[in-house]
């Protein structure tokens, strides 16, 4: 499996605390020359609070949900011996293999139980909380969970086509898929940066999903600091959007501010085969357009699996258009929840 994840300051912090957090567990297994086994754990956190919040909250987050998935990443790898039956490997040193319902448990319990901890180890006064964006991959199944607002895509190189694979727990979010606000103007939306769901001190709901993946896709999770770098210009664009008689000109205006998915995707597709590169790319373009918020990305694919060619999936799509569940919406400067109301 090949992967790699970075986190970045940003520019625009005026706090100059960097609270995203990112962790990663990965086994690979190599037999004859035969057949490659990966599985891993990538997690991306974004944290809300400050020092003493979202900056221990995503530490918690990224750290404990790999601890806490370890032994299902083990039991994937290990329980999948068809490619050596002639070896006749005992049922003692094979696992059992869970069904997708009983890693979706897992995933849940692993983001609960980093909740609970969160929570356990704030401090006084504060209040500790971060998205996340968990993701157990084996054998060319994507188990993805999240809380939250850091997004999950899928590029396929060989397709060259871009597949936002979660959808961000944020009442724009879901008016979008209502109809009610424009995808191209919600990038610059007023309320942008709320959202409705975080891990920590508060109610929250894991969303799952399970996917496919190929040996030609490369998986991106970010922290929004990718997609929202350009912040401090959101109101001015959307008011002007509103008030215009040629929206499609502001539309124009607005895709020149933000990072869009298609760009996302371009980028991605030109250093495909350097992951390190890949990133460095993308947090070079967020900076230079505002650098509003912490940066932080892991990539991954498992070049071992077929392409989405061999497999005869070229019409596959995975994108996520489900509505979210309803919930009180958290307003989100800088991925932070609003005081409780007196």
């Amino acid at each position: 499996m090949d992967y790699a994840a970075q986190v970045d300051i940003g520019r625009k912090r005026s706090d100059k605390l960097n609270e995203d957090s990112v962790g990663t567990l990965v086994f690979n297994e190599v037999h004859r020359d035969r057949r490659r086994a990966s599985a891993g754990v990538f997690v991306v956190a974004d944290g809300a609070g400050g020092y003493e919040g979202g900056d221990l909250a995503s530490y918690i987050a990224t750290t404990s949900i790999p601890d806490s998935l370890s032994d299902l990443v083990f039991r994937l790898s290990r329980g999948e011996t068809s490619p050596f039956d002639d070896l006749d490997v005992p049922d003692t040193v094979t696992r059992s293999q869970p069904t997708e319902q009983e890693i979706g448990s897992e995933i849940q319990d692993a983001i609960q139980n980093a909740g609970t901890l969160i929570t356990e180890n704030t401090v006084d006064g504060a209040r500790s909380s971060t998205t996340v964006t968990a993701g157990v991959y084996a054998r060319g199944m994507l188990n993805l969970g999240w809380v939250g607002d850091s997004p999950a895509y899928v590029i396929n190189t060989g397709e060259e086509t871009i597949e936002k694979i979660s959808r961000d727990h944020s009442p724009v979010s879901d008016w979008v898929v209502d109809g009610e606000l424009d995808p191209v103007v919600s990038r610059v939306h007023p309320d942008s940066n709320s959202v409705n769901q975080l891990v920590g001190n508060m109610n929250f709901t894991t969303e799952l999903r399970q996917l496919p993946l190929f040996g030609d896709d490369i998986v991106l999770f970010t922290s929004d600091g990718l997609v929202d770098a350009h912040k401090e210009k959101n109101r001015e664009l959307y008011e002007k959007f509103s008030r215009s008689n040629d929206p499609e000109s502001v539309k124009a205006q607005i895709k020149e501010t933000v990072i869009t998915d298609e760009e996302i995707k371009e980028i991605v597709l030109s250093h495909k085969d350097d992951f390190d590169a890949t990133i460095e790319r993308l947090i070079s373009r967020a900076n230079r357009i505002g650098g509003a918020d912490n940066i932080s990305m892991i990539m991954f694919r498992d070049p071992s699996r077929p392409t989405i060619a061999e497999a005869g999936k070229t019409d596959l799509d995975r994108t996520y258009g489900e509505p979210a569940s309803d919930a009180v919406p958290i307003q989100d400067a800088e991925t932070r929840p609003l005081p409780d109301p007196e």
